[in-house]
């Protein structure tokens, strides 16, 4: 979308899923620390950019269409221990 410039982050681990709520009003949901890394990961993205983390990184496939970059260390709300971060490049 033309206009359109949000930051991803993308981690990888357990979930639980379910849905909640009541019987007039039911939303499907996942939540847990993986969730949370996630979303902290996305706070900390800039406009057009992805991050990952290296849990997702082990995930991908070698022969992907894409690079990934080393984005660093990252302190993230609610975490003890700096997380690993890369970066998605691709090509516009």
């Amino acid at each position: 979308i033309a206009g359109l410039h949000v930051g991803i982050g993308i981690h990888y681990g357990p979930v639980v899923q379910g849905d909640v709520g009541s019987r007039n009003q039911k939303d499907f949901t996942v939540i847990g620390d993986t969730v949370n890394t996630a979303a902290r990961l996305q706070a900390v993205s800039a406009p057009d950019q992805i991050l990952i983390s290296e849990a997702v990184l082990e995930k991908l496939d070698p022969h992907r269409d894409f690079g990934v970059s080393a984005h660093g260390l990252l302190t993230l709300k609610g975490k003890d221990s700096k997380l690993k971060s890369y970066r998605i490049a691709w090509d516009d």
